[in-house]
């Protein structure tokens, strides 16, 4: 994640997801890029919730300013990083984009 600017991907790096494995099985990167954004899409819902509840934590402290970093990688569980670092097994894109995950909700 970065800090918005008006150029894309130009702010300083907020924070980042786990390392993600986008090879299939015979560690190859499958040549339909579909598939290899949907399971970048997978970490989005976790990554999401997280810089949300930092920022919700920043401002419940008081704290002003940009968010200069935020350890997001740590909000993952070890399960999560390790089925992300997981070949890649689908030979088609998903029709549809993945469903949120209501386990990194607290509620």
């Amino acid at each position: 994640m970065h800090q918005v600017t008006e150029e894309i991907d130009a702010g300083a790096v907020v924070g980042q997801s786990p390392p993600t494995n986008v090879r299939n099985t015979s560690g190859k990167i499958p040549g339909n890029c579909l598939i290899v954004y949907d399971k970048l899409s997978e970490p989005l819902c976790r990554l999401t919730v997280a810089m949300v509840e930092e920022l919700v934590n920043r401002y419940e402290r008081g704290e002003k300013g940009l968010l200069a970093h935020a350890d997001l990688i740590a909000r993952y569980t070890p399960e999560e990083k390790a089925k992300l670092m997981q070949p890649i097994t689908a030979t088609i894109p998903m029709e549809v984009f993945p469903e949120v995950d209501n386990s990194v909700f607290d509620y």
